[in-house]
């Protein structure tokens, strides 16, 4: 919850500090809804604050959240994850 309303309120290094926090929480605990939910978001953070190797942990965690909801199917994010992926690799071409 800290990392969206870091990402809301437009401090977004902060925000990518509690997204790690939660990824790396979310993977220890095995809780792969909510770590799939935090690649989403935590992807959309980088893509949006595009500093220097942003792209690739922004493509890194699209994968990885893809790959989750391919094996736990929350069938919700599938789609928006596909997305994603879509413009993480425009977001790649810049």
């Amino acid at each position: 919850m800290l990392a969206l309303i870091c990402m809301v309120s437009g401090r977004l290094d902060d925000a990518a500090i509690h997204f790690q926090k939660s990824y790396e929480f979310c993977t220890d605990s095995a809780y792969g809804p909510e770590s799939a939910q935090t690649c989403h978001d935590y992807g959309s953070l980088l893509m949006a604050r595009g500093e220097h190797g942003d792209r690739e942990k922004a493509i890194s965690m699209v994968d990885q959240g893809l790959w989750l909801t391919e094996e736990l199917a929350p069938s919700d994010l599938k789609g928006s994850f596909r997305d994603q992926r879509a413009q993480a690799e425009q977001f790649a071409t810049r």
